[in-house]
């Protein structure tokens, strides 16, 4: 496991990803955002969570890269809102993960 920690704690957040999944999830995001290694966390969670969501091609080509990538984390809080209402409204807790 990449952080077998942070795994278990994105699995408990009620994601509905096996804590492998969340493991893969949280290597994509730091692979394609290297800031995210100096991240709290709960970023490192919350970019997770949306990878295991949406996939990492969505991120890739999502404002909330370039927000992360920029450290503009209150920007990226509320493009994970934006997303979270549009695909996945039960997860709108993955945003106050930013808060960490």
């Amino acid at each position: 496991m990449y952080n077998e920690v942070l795994s278990a704690d994105i699995v408990a957040t009620g994601v509905k990803i096996t804590a492998q999944e969340a493991d893969t999830s949280l290597q994509q995001a730091i692979k394609l955002s290297p800031v995210l290694g100096q991240a709290s966390q709960g970023k490192q969670a919350a970019i997770a969570i949306f990878i295991a969501m949406n996939g990492a091609d969505d991120y890739r080509k999502s404002a909330l890269k370039v927000f992360v990538d920029e450290n503009q984390w209150e920007h990226a809080r509320m493009e994970i809102l934006k997303w979270s209402k549009r695909v996945h409204n039960q997860f709108l807790t993955q945003a106050d993960l930013f808060s960490e």
